[in-house]
């Protein structure tokens, strides 16, 4: 449940009384039989996360002792609205939701290209009353000129609430000013999704300029993070967030326990947190060569605290960074990915966390997490593709490594995929990578992503391959000698804005050997999900290609406002740049010979089409658990906004 001032789109309204903060106190039932109370404190335009709330029905009251109830009905997962267009006088907008992210795709008619020199693109965000201009690159503080493309990808700060509103202008150039010729504009709803599934990312190699260390030595582990905090805030986004609050949400419900896969683990706050909960933790430590000298006083400590201990690797590695929280001794929610406990993976490298509230994968989870603590070499049976067949989930599966079973499924999918193909490796996939290869320029799918190796990023985009070396300023920000810009966020993501979109992400390697690795990997099928994952690729594209930009723009080395050289390539139909206009715009034009009103055609209006063909049935609308809420008031009349009309559930 999330509670929000000013309210959220599609939110159920209430009247709280304007205190200082603003209070709301919540009354559910917890496993059946406690009643449990908690006072939500929050101020204006920001947001108060509650949960879980294991109860059918939530009683809401205000300062004025207003009461509200709200009813739980149909368990459903309803897909998250991800993408919006706007079209006009033959110029489209797209806008992709991503995390802390939006991506925007330009297009234009062939015949409008005339009317183009560049664009001007400016966003207003929530809670602000004026525009400010996105598509200009920064370096060290100050502005560079535009960089002329029909995408961009504009990051906000983490856990940004409500509508972001996006004006685009093409702007034609002449030897005296710059003249607007047409402004198209709309705006999305960027409130992080919440709910069964909850996705985030790290955002340490995002930021530009240098960094100060992020703890006091190499060799440090205990120490006081908080003139830390801040930063930790900053560089660990959304994924450190998400981490803090599963960790502490054990930390603070004793029935509530905490098993745990760690295979790096330095950082001290987690450490303490672990502590606290004491008994209630298990936790499994890599043995591996990789960590065979490493983790004796994190140990110590450990089992000092109470908790129980145990070491052990598969055939290669115990490469899980995973939380399985239990309550009164059932597995019901897990946090896996690709971020381990530390303060390299954290805040410098390239990372994703999925936090999944089921009780069938936590018990999966679990299983695995039993024959790990056995010091099993194996894992079977969960070494095979396992189904989560659950009304409040998308399609999804789990596969838990050692397992031949990976590369086959992935390397099938690439083949599959008819529009595009993102993603972040490592160097180690081989097989996959040679499969994504052999997709590339003659079958016009989009194609990139970054594969980071000992030497750096290979970032390959538009049939480019270009080396980015390590930044040595991130090796000295972490204490760590190697790996601390190579980046650890692995994930292939196929066909990203369609109905059968797939995803691939978890603590899986995808190397050649990843029978070997010991680790977890999820296969999900939702577009709302996988554009998430796509837009984080593409941000790393960018990232590492404006850092070579960057180099050329203080050379000199910039085209001038009035050449239109740039537009050539977009409008090349054997150009790469060509075929990423198209698909990311995803705009039907209609044929130049035909008639003047044609409309141009939009997924969104497809699927319009073929939702009005089909009988739909109104349903409440959606919690954080994924289940279907209706609110009443006992007191006084709530204010509520009109449901939006019906969409297809998945």
């Amino acid at each position: 449940m999330r509670i929000s001032e000013p309210p959220e789109d599609r939110s159920e309204h209430i009247q709280v009384p304007r205190t200082t903060p603003l209070l709301l106190e919540l009354e559910w039932v917890q496993g059946g039989d406690k009643v449990e109370r908690r006072t939500a404190t929050f101020g204006p335009v920001s947001t108060c996360m509650v949960h879980p709330i294991d109860s059918g029905t939530l009683r809401i009251t205000t300062a004025a002792r207003d009461v509200y109830t709200v009813h739980l009905l149909a368990e459903h997962w309803e897909r998250q609205e991800y993408t919006n267009v706007a079209v006009q006088d033959g110029f489209a907008v797209r806008l992709y939701k991503g995390d802390a992210a939006v991506l925007i795709a330009l297009d234009a008619q062939k015949s409008r290209t005339n009317d183009i020199a560049r664009f001007e693109i400016l966003r207003q965000a929530p809670g602000q009353n004026n525009a400010e201009p996105v598509n200009r690159p920064f370096e060290k503080g100050a502005a560079l000129p535009p960089i002329q493309r029909f995408r961009w990808i504009d990051r906000l700060p983490d856990n940004t609430v409500g509508q972001c509103k996006y004006e685009v202008s093409a702007l034609q150039s002449d030897a005296n000013a710059s003249i607007r010729t047409t402004t198209v504009r709309t705006a999305i709803d960027v409130t992080p999704q919440l709910g069964a599934i909850e996705i985030g990312f790290t955002r340490g190699p995002f930021q530009v300029g240098p960094q100060a260390a992020l703890k006091p030595g190499r060799g440090a582990f205990d120490f006081d993070t908080g003139t830390y905090a801040q930063r930790y805030q900053l560089l660990g986004g959304s994924a450190y967030r998400l981490m803090m609050d599963f960790i502490s949400e054990c930390l603070n419900d004793p029935k509530s326990g905490l098993d745990v896969m760690a295979f790096d683990f330095d950082h001290p706050d987690i450490l303490k947190s672990f502590e606290a909960i004491g008994k209630r933790l298990r936790i499994v430590l890599d043995d591996s060569p990789a960590h065979s000298n490493r983790q004796f006083d994190l140990e110590a400590r450990l089992k000092n605290a109470g908790c129980a201990v145990f070491r052990t690797h598969f055939k290669r590695f115990s490469h899980s960074k995973l939380l399985i929280q239990s309550v009164n001794g059932e597995p019901s929610s897990v946090l896996t990915g690709s971020t381990n406990f530390s303060i390299n993976s954290l805040f410098a490298q390239h990372n994703h966390v999925l936090v999944i509230r089921d009780r069938q994968l936590g018990s999966v989870y679990e299983g695995y997490f039993q024959k790990a603590c056995e010091g099993s070499r194996h894992v079977a049976p969960w070494d095979r593709w396992t189904s989560i067949e659950h009304p409040g989930l998308p399609t999804m599966r789990v596969l838990i490594c050692p397992s031949k079973e990976l590369q086959p499924i992935v390397r099938d999918a690439v083949q599959r995929a008819k529009r595009s193909i993102l993603y972040s490796l490592g160097d180690a996939s081989k097989m996959i990578l040679a499969e994504i290869e052999g997709r590339s320029t003659a079958q016009r799918v989009l194609i990139g992503g970054v594969v980071h190796t000992n030497s750096g990023q290979r970032v390959k985009w538009n049939g480019n391959d270009v080396l980015i070396r390590p930044d040595s300023q991130r090796r000295k920000m972490t204490g760590t000698v190697g790996g601390a810009t190579t980046g650890n966020g692995k994930f292939v993501v196929v066909d990203f804005d369609q109905p059968d979109a797939v995803l691939y992400a978890g603590s899986a390697t995808f190397s050649d050997h990843s029978d070997m690795s010991g680790d977890d990997v999820l296969e999900i099928r939702d577009p709302s999900i996988a554009t998430q994952f796509a837009i984080e690729a593409l941000q790393m594209i960018d990232h590492y290609r404006f850092r070579t930009l960057t180099e050329e723009f203080q050379k000199g080395a910039v085209p001038s406002q009035s050449d239109r050289s740039w537009l050539d390539p977009y409008y090349s139909p054997e150009d790469p740049l060509s075929w990423e206009r198209k698909i990311l715009a995803n705009i039907d034009w209609p044929d130049e010979s035909a008639t003047s009103d044609r409309r141009p055609r939009t997924a969104e209006m497809e699927e319009d089409r073929e939702v009005s063909e089909k009988k739909s049935t109104p349903t409440g609308r959606k919690t954080s658990t994924g289940r279907s809420t209706q609110a009443s008031k006992k007191k006084s009349t709530a204010t509520s906004k009109k449901s939006p009309r019906p969409r297809r559930k998945k």
